[in-house]
Order: C-alpha cells, then sequence, then structure tokens
C-alpha cells in the first residue's frame, strides 16, 4: 500500500474516533479498505481518468500518422485496439477488486475488525448495505466509464451492431462477477484460491472470446457461425448461472453475521 493511502487512513482513524457522523460511515469504509476504493478528489480522478485515456490517445496517433485520413485510421485498428484496452482494464478492476478484498478479509491485523466499533456505524442490516455500498458501487462506476469508452470506441471503428451488443454483455458480466466475489467474500466465507483463479479465468476466456467474435464471424464461414454462437451463450449462460447461485448464498450469509467486519476463519 501507499505511503499516502496509509497517512489518510491513519487520519480517518483519528477522525472517527473523535466525531463520525452518518453520512461519513461510508468514506471511512473505503479508506480503511484503500487501494482502488480509496475515496479520490477531483484532481485525483482527473489523473486517473487521463491514464486511462493516454494509452488510447497514444494508439490513435499512432494509426493516424500513418495514414492522412483519420477514419480509415479508426477503421483501420485504432478503435479496435482502444476497445480492447477498455476491456483488458475492465478485467483488472474486477481481479484486482477480488484480490484486495479477499486480502483484508483473510488477515485480522488489517484494523478491519476495528470497522465494528466505529460510533455512528448503525446496526443490523444498515451495517452490510453500507459496506455493499462503500465497496461495490465505486467500482461499478469505474466498470460502466470503462464500458461507456469501449461502445463509443467500436461505434467509432464500425464494428457493427453484435460488437456494441456484446459490449453491454462484457459489463454485465463483469459487474456480476464483482458482485458475486464481494458478496461471498463478505459472507463470512473463504473461497479457495483456486476457485478463485478458475472465476477469474472463465471471465477473462469469455471476455476475450466475445471480444473477438465480431471479427470470427465476419471472416468465417456461416456453418462455424451456427455452431459457435449457441456454443459461446451455453458458456455465457452457465457462467451467469454460476454467478446468480454463489450470490444468493452470499447475500444470505452475509446478512446472517452480526458484524461483516470480521476476518474469514
Amino acid at each position: 500500500m501507499k505511503v499516502t493511502d496509509r497517512w489518510v487512513q491513519g487520519t480517518a482513524w483519528t477522525i472517527a474516533a473523535r466525531s463520525l457522523r452518518r453520512q461519513q460511515v461510508i468514506p471511512v469504509i473505503r479508506i480503511v479498505l484503500g487501494g482502488l476504493l480509496m475515496p479520490l478528489g477531483a484532481a485525483a480522478w482527473l489523473k486517473r481518468i487521463a491514464l486511462l485515456l493516454l494509452p488510447i490517445g497514444v494508439i490513435s496517433g499512432i494509426f493516424m500518422s500513418r495514414d492522412a485520413s483519420l477514419g480509415q485510421a479508426w477503421d483501420r485498428g485504432a478503435g479496435c485496439l482502444a476497445a480492447l484496452w477498455c476491456q483488458l482494464l475492465s478485467l483488472g478492476v474486477v481481479g484486482m477488486a477480488a484480490l484486495q478484498l479477499r486480502h483484508h478479509w483473510r488477515r485480522s491485523q488489517h484494523g478491519l475488525s476495528s470497522l465494528a466499533l466505529l460510533p455512528g456505524l448503525g446496526h443490523g442490516p444498515q451495517i452490510h448495505r453500507d459496506l455493499l455500498s462503500a465497496a461495490i458501487v465505486p467500482l461499478l462506476r469505474w466498470l460502466l466509464v470503462l464500458g461507456l469508452i469501449q461502445l463509443l470506441a467500436s461505434i467509432t471503428a464500425s464494428r457493427g451492431a453484435l460488437a456494441a451488443l456484446l459490449v453491454f454483455a462484457n459489463v454485465f458480466g463483469n459487474a456480476l462477477t464483482l458482485i458475486t466475489l464481494a458478496l461471498y467474500t463478505f459472507s463470512g466465507r473463504a473461497l479457495p484460491a483456486t476457485a478463485l483463479g478458475l472465476i477469474l479465468t472463465s471471465l477473462s476466456a469469455l471476455s476475450l472470446l466475445g471480444f473477438g467474435l465480431p471479427d470470427w464471424l465476419s471472416h468465417g464461414s456461416m456453418v462455424a457461425a451456427a455452431a459457435g454462437i449457441p456454443f459461446f451463450g451455453l458458456l455465457w449462460v452457465s457462467h451467469y448461472g454460476a454467478m446468480a447461485w454463489m450470490v444468493l448464498m452470499g447475500w444470505a450469509n452475509l446478512f446472517d453475521r452480526p458484524h461483516p467486519f470480521l476476518p474469514n476463519p
């Protein structure tokens, strides 16, 4: 963890110990969790967005320098590469968030259990709702922003209606997997590292297959398309089904816990 994150976390604990109002609970939880969930000011948001868009600008500049026409440059791959970059970043957000939350809930020395003692935390279901709002909502916003940029890049690159539709499927799959892993972690169940790896591998494979599907169909035969689309759809439905089942389990077990800020056994 960065030194600045540790300093902010220490300051947050000092303030929380003195006087914590109801509206400060979610920001304090995010500060304690740190990493991707650390609350950002306007300057930090602009910095992260700039870093996000920098590779896209570099890719576009390379293609435009090799072709006099901006439209032809995008058609030749800049839009596809920008969309692929956003898709990889979305997978990175899901994977990093899952590992970060798993790391917190498996180690008691991170100060996580002390969150149960925060003044103004509330009781019962309110604690669980605050945790979900603090740990999931900011990451869902990032996935939505990346999906929007990817959609615009796909439209600019003229990848077709199927590619645009698959962007929505990709955002939904990433969001569902993120919610699943977070709920399962908060519920007190220790997800084995092998299972976590299989889930993230499955999501990555489906995401990348979906990204290449429109190009594969445009250059493949109708027989291959007729066989490939149902198979790909079956894989997605299977992944969705497994995640939905884990969400139900995680939701029920989470609200059975008196305090979710306890490390998993």
